[in-house]
């Protein structure tokens, strides 16, 4: 079973799903047009080894998101829980 979760930090994820998480994948704003909005997201894959160790040598994948971003409008963002 793959099972995907989104999250606005790793400290609201429960402690317990943190240590099954196989690989973390961090989105971040690569291009962007004139008003601000992402063109292009550049996500870096953090992947566990077979030992069960996280690779700290990412991988960056790009995503096109101009053709899918505006279906989105919520620019929401939870607080950490402290």
């Amino acid at each position: 079973m793959n099972a995907y979760l989104n999250m606005q930090s790793m400290d609201l994820l429960d402690s317990r799903f943190r240590y099954r998480m196989q690989a973390i994948l961090i989105p971040e704003t690569y291009r962007q047009d004139q008003s601000g909005k992402p063109l292009i997201l550049e996500v870096q894959a953090i992947t566990k080894d077979k030992w069960g160790f996280y690779n700290f040598l990412p991988q960056s994948y790009f995503f096109d998101v101009s053709q899918v971003l505006h279906l989105y409008d919520t620019t929401e963002e939870l607080d950490p829980l402290t």
